[in-house]
This record gives C-alpha cells, structure tokens and sequence, in this order.
C-alpha cells in the first residue's frame, strides 16, 4: 500500500512539485472486495483488474526511479507530479475507489452493485437509455451513463490504426497540441509537434512486444483533435431534446444576432476554424487518443455536456460523485491541481464499444487515466430540459476558470443571444420542462434572460480600442474578446485580445 498522500497546499496560480516522500508499494491494489454474486461491477474487475495492477505497478516504478535519484531529469516534471497525483487514486479500499453502478429492473446490462435511485453512475443498453428519456415524466439525468459495448480487443486495435492511416491521409503537413509531460511542474503543459512524429512514435509503439511504462518512453496524449473517423452520433442524442445544441449554430449560422469575423488556422486541432463560432461547433465531435499511463488533472468540459464512445482501448474515467460545497470551494480555487481527499474520486472503466455520458448542466469533474492505449469519438450536446442548468454551469466556468481545462469560448454570445431568442420564439415552453401556461412560459424566459446577463458580466471587458489592459477578463483568461467587450460592442477593434504596453 502506499503511504498516505500529504495534504496539498496548493495556489491557483502554480503547481508545486510532488514532495519528497517514501517509496511508492509495488505489487497490487487491496483485496478485491466480496460480491453477492456476478453483478456488473465485479464483472467489470474480472475483466480489467490485472490490466489496472500492471499500470500501477508500472507507473510506481517510475516514480521510485525519479524520487530515489536527486538529480534526476524529470524531478519537478509534469510527469514526477503526474505519478504522485495518480498514486493517491489507488489509495484506500477497493471498492471505494471504483463508482456503485445502478441498472434498471431486468435490465439487459445485468444487476447493479447499488440501487438504481443511489448507484454512482447508471448501466442501460441504448434502447433503454431512449426510452428513459422518453417517459413521460422522466427523472432528471443527474449522473453520467454509461451504455456498455462489445467490441472485441482486436477490433479496437484495427481502429487505431485506421485512425493513424486517416491522421497521416488528412494531416500529414499539420501539427498537434500534445501533453507536455517532460516540462516543468509550472509549465502550461502542452507542446505542439508535427503530426508525422506522432503518428510514427505510435505507430513504432504498436508494434512493440514491450510496452512497459518507463522514464526514457513517456506516453503521449493528444489534445484538440478533429474529428477525422466520421462515426454517427448516438441513437439517444438524435432525440428532439437532443438537438439544441445544433439548433442553436445552425440559427446562428443562417442568420445570427451578432456578426461574425472570420479566420483560418492550420493546425489539426479542433478549435479556430474558419469563424470563432466553429470553437462551439468543432467540439460537437471530435477525436480522443492517449497512450497507457496518459493522465489529464482534474477538470469539467466548458459547455457542460459530452458524450464519447470508445472505440480501442481501455480508459479509467475517475471523477468525483456529487462534489460538496466545500469540495467544489477548493475546486475552484486550484482547478487542475486540485487533490481530492482519499477514495473521494470513483472510477468508471471503459471497455471497448462502451458510451458515456455526462449529462448537460452537471458539474462532472473528471480525470481520465488512460489504462491501454486508448481512442474515443465524442462531441458535446445540450438539453432542451436542462437549459438552467446549463446556463448556471457556463455562469460557473465564467467565473471561475481553473475549473476547465480549456478558456471560455469566445464566441459563447453568439450561441446565447441566438438562445434567448430561441427561447422567446418557442410558443410551447413545455418542451425546455415549463409548466404550462403564459406567466410559466414569460418567467422562464426572464430566467434565461438573467443568467445570459450574469454570464455576459462576468466575461465581457471595459478596454478600449487601444487594446486589453492588465486585469483585463480575456486577457487573463486566455480567450479573444468577444462582441460584448465595451469596445467591441461599437464595432471598432479585431477580436484578439492582445495586452496594451
């Protein structure tokens, strides 16, 4: 067992080095805990148990290797903190670590280890997911779900491999955003690279009969992908109340409340393509890929609503059930370097073929640790249910940055304005969970109106035309201006955000 995570003292503006400790147990996790019977999470430890043993085995060597030698060249790395932080989450009881699944009567997924009403997260086949979001009255979708696939592990390396073949056809003069894990602990932490070079170290990495995990071969986990497979959405999310999202870029696109600049970017990444807006409309799909031992910190995706299907590999999604008021105070004070107290981060393992779902409006913290090399589709969706919920996540994420792992989009207004008079333009207000009747109809959309308000307060600045000055909201944030920065607002001044000297 390894010996107990100190308490971190950590600020919102640095990241300090993991500190000296003893070394990292090698040699397993806690005994597996006793199971009334074959449910869905003891079946989920047969299948990937010594697959995570071997990771950790793996990963607790590197970091012996790194503590034990003062000099060493990665002390005070990305990677060094990395190794200390994904060492807390093996700490404790098994069974605490891993999230309590909830399945529906006679569901085809098999028992649930909890009751469906408590469970963590929730097991459904996609043809009981529709139909839950379809009932009459349908409970909020208040937790991530999970839709269980079957796909063989053969199956999943043919499509990373095709995915490389696609990445080398589309891309082959295009570079890529990947985690910098050899950079200092107080580095931003991402490197860009040609994409050849990633896609000839994967390529060489496939083909090896040794993938040990060491300090001289660290993983490589791209960032920003495009989405190059073209795989359909999920069945659920061609659902109506589904389609928000999409409804409100396509709005925009054919004819929108405020004017759009326009721009090209040559990267292979997903973001500032052609007009700001393609930020939003880029992330309604995109690519996942990470090498075995890829870990991102913990962060919630800005527009508060993903979806991913793996389609190779196996990937540990810890995150953290119903975070407390004081939980989500430390949260958003130390965003990515935040270090949850013991057990408190629960894992989701997906296998090949499975689908998760984070639902929109729900502040999922999340820090996926990639377990075998792993690739996913995914993209991003609203709810037509969920439009509070969704305004009060983006109203969070605009307050408090360190949250997401990504600035809040520039282009957001075009969305919100294009939603308010969405929302003014829907004569049947029951749609978006309105009770019926005129007053119920007016007072939600004062509602939307107010949280558009608060969001546009809280990320808008007051420089003039000359540029962003120091302690200016963008600037800070790292996002372009937007058209309801005062400047801006007039018409005078390119979107960039760049500081007045």
């Amino acid at each position: 067992m390894a010996p107990k995570r100190l308490e971190s003292d950590i600020d919102t503006t640095t990241r300090p080095r993991p500190p000296k400790r003893a070394r990292i147990a090698q040699g397993g996790l806690p005994e597996e805990p006793v199971s009334s019977g074959a449910n869905v999470l003891s079946q989920l430890w047969d299948r990937t148990l010594s697959k995570l043993e071997k990771l950790r085995d793996e990963l607790a060597a590197c970091y012996n290797e790194i503590s034990d030698s003062p000099k060493h060249k990665l002390d005070d790395s990305r990677w060094h903190k990395l190794l200390y932080e994904v060492d807390g989450i093996f700490n404790g009881e098994r069974c605490g670590a891993w999230s309590s699944i909830g399945t529906l009567p006679r569901s085809s997924c098999g028992e649930g280890s909890e009751p469906f009403g408590v469970a963590d997260v929730w097991y459904m086949s996609m043809e009981e997911l529709e139909g839950f979001c379809n009932a009459a009255n349908p409970r909020p979708l208040d937790r991530p779900i999970v839709v269980p696939g079957q796909m063989s592990e053969k199956k999943g390396l043919r499509n990373i491999r095709l995915w490389l073949e696609k990445l080398h056809d589309r891309h082959a003069n295009s570079s890529i955003d990947t985690q910098n894990y050899a950079g200092k602990s107080t580095s931003t932490g991402t490197k860009r690279i040609p994409t050849t070079k990633l896609h000839q170290s994967i390529e060489t990495a496939l083909g090896q009969q040794d993938r040990t995990i060491t300090n001289e071969r660290l993983p490589l986990n791209g960032l920003n992908l495009r989405d190059i497979l073209d795989e359909s959405i999920p069945e659920v999310l061609k659902l109506h109340r589904f389609g928000l999202l999409s409804s409100l870029l396509a709005r925009g696109e054919s004819g929108g409340i405020l004017d759009m600049p326009a721009y090209t970017d040559s990267s292979a990444g997903k973001h500032r393509l052609r007009k700001p807006q393609d930020d939003v409309t880029n992330c309604r799909t995109f690519n996942l890929f990470a090498q075995r031992g890829s870990w991102s910190g913990p962060h919630t995706d800005v527009l508060g609503g993903t979806w991913v299907h793996n389609l190779g590999g196996y990937k540990a999604w810890y995150y953290v059930p119903n975070p407390t008021d004081e939980e989500l105070q430390e949260y958003q004070r130390d965003g990515a370097s935040w270090s949850p107290a013991e057990g408190r981060q629960k894992c989701i393992m997906l296998c090949p073929g499975d689908y998760l779902f984070m639902m929109p409006g729900c502040r999922v913290i999340h820090s996926p640790l990639t377990v075998e090399d792993c690739l996913m589709t995914g993209g991003m969706f609203w709810d037509d249910r969920a439009i509070p919920a969704i305004l009060g996540h983006l109203a969070w994420v605009a307050q408090y940055p360190y949250v997401s792992n990504e600035p809040f989009p520039s282009e957001m207004p075009y969305v919100l304005e294009t939603l308010k008079r969405f929302v003014k333009d829907t004569k049947d207000k029951q749609r978006f969970g309105v009770e019926p009747g005129l007053k119920a109809g007016k007072d939600f959309e004062k509602e939307v109106d107010r949280f558009v308000e608060r969001i546009k307060e809280l990320v808008k600045c007051k420089c003039g035309t000359g540029g962003c000055k120091k302690g200016c909201p963008c600037l800070e944030a790292g996002r372009a201006c937007s058209p309801w920065c005062v400047s801006h607002a007039k018409g005078s001044g390119s979107m960039e955000c760049r500081e007045t000297k």
